[in-house]
């Protein structure tokens, strides 16, 4: 080649090469389209390389365009470092975020707050996406650290959740062991007190949903059982009136055959002697004996009232 070719190709190399460096200088400064410099590196090093490489330039502007090479490195190191520094801040934040996520959720009681801790968790995931760190091992740690944290407080949440739950299970299954012994009444309050016990504690959904499809299935058998016992005791309810009457009349005959042989007593207590004594004795015995059966007649004809009462109110 002639040197006259040399001349010119090195020439040309030259305007390539200050030309790429003017694009990089643009691109990098003062507003980098890359503020990681990731994607400066392999450009002023093909750069630099073809400068080596290149056939005889003038001496002065290969001085001249190796400064500038110098000058843009050193310059492209000190903006990176200060990048990184201030990722690797946003990290440490985001790390002790994290943290004080996991810790709160760990010491919580609360599962709503539980709850809330681990969606701010969640949304942590999309500003830590954005960092760029300087290493792989950088971004892996904090992944790991998110992850770590997310199963934890989730496993706190259920663990919330399986203590509700089992608080509330305990009501319904108080419920079906009065269904079993046939207490209506006290089925119905356990059911009561299950469903003012759903509104204050927290289950997961499907717990919830299975729990109170089963206390609206125990609130229906408590509804049949109470129909079944109601239609008995309508059924039979006449005949034990019957005997209650029969059972008052023959008390009511006692009574009377008591107070009488009271009356005698009392007029032999008046007399001296042994008689006397042996008659106050008596009516001690003759009155308590009266009084139970007074008190049994009372609480007879309370029970006949109640289930007459309950009879015309079904009729």
């Amino acid at each position: 080649m002639e040197p006259q070719e040399w001349q010119r190709l090195a020439s040309e190399i030259a305007t390539e090469v200050g030309d790429a460096l003017d694009q990089l200088e643009t691109e990098f400064w003062p507003q980098p389209s890359d503020p990681s410099f990731r994607r400066f590196w392999p450009r002023i090093r093909s750069l630099s390389e073809r400068l080596r490489t290149a056939p005889a330039i003038d001496i002065e502007d290969k001085l001249r365009l190796l400064s500038r090479i110098r000058h843009l490195t050193r310059r492209a190191r000190e903006d990176q470092e200060i990048y990184f520094v201030e990722q690797r801040h946003r990290k440490q934040e985001t790390m002790e975020r994290i943290a004080e996520c996991r810790d709160q959720a760990l010491a919580s009681s609360v599962p709503s707050q539980v709850r809330g801790l681990r969606q701010e968790l969640i949304a942590l995931r999309d500003g830590f996406a954005q960092l760029d760190l300087p290493t792989r091992s950088d971004r892996q740690e904090v992944w790991h650290n998110w992850q770590s944290a997310g199963q934890e407080i989730w496993d706190r949440l259920n663990q919330l959740w399986s203590t509700n739950e089992e608080s509330l299970e305990q009501l319904l299954n108080q419920a079906q062991t009065h269904l079993d012994k046939g207490i209506v009444r006290e089925a119905r309050e356990s059911i009561r007190r299950f469903n003012a016990r759903c509104r204050e504690v927290e289950v997961s959904h499907k717990a919830e949903r299975t729990l109170r499809a089963r206390a609206n299935a125990l609130w229906r058998d408590a509804d049949e059982l109470a129909k079944t016992k109601h239609e008995a005791f309508v059924s039979t309810a006449p005949e034990r009136v019957g005997r209650w009457k029969q059972a008052r009349g023959r008390n009511a005959q006692a009574i009377d055959r008591i107070r009488s042989e009271i009356d005698q007593l009392a007029r032999a207590s008046t007399e001296t002697g042994v008689a006397a004594a042996f008659a106050k004795a008596m009516i001690e015995e003759k009155t308590k004996e009266l009084d139970r059966l007074e008190s049994t007649n009372d609480s007879l004809e309370e029970r006949i009232e109640d289930t007459e009462a309950a009879l015309s109110g079904v009729s």
